[in-house]
């Protein structure tokens, strides 16, 4: 599961919103490789005064785990 966070963000937002996920069964001792991918566009939100999706300039943190309580993260930049 890829899940994304707005840190400082001028809108509400969930803490952690599921992006991308995918289903794998991992026999055990056996390494799997995953590719998650999503358009940024998914990072976007409706902005009521503009009456049209935005998306807010600034980082991102992406998170990959089993649960929205994954704990490794990566900074995306979005400009």
């Amino acid at each position: 599961q890829l899940y994304v966070s707005k840190p400082d963000s001028k809108i509400e937002r969930a803490p952690r919103e599921l992006k991308a996920f995918e289903k794998v069964l991992v026999k055990r001792g056996e390494t799997v490789r995953v590719k998650l991918s999503f358009e940024v566009d998914a990072l976007a939100y409706w902005d009521e005064e503009q009456d049209a999706w935005s998306l807010e300039k600034g980082d991102y943190l992406l998170y990959v785990g089993n649960s929205s309580e994954a704990d490794k993260a990566v900074t995306v930049i979005v400009k």
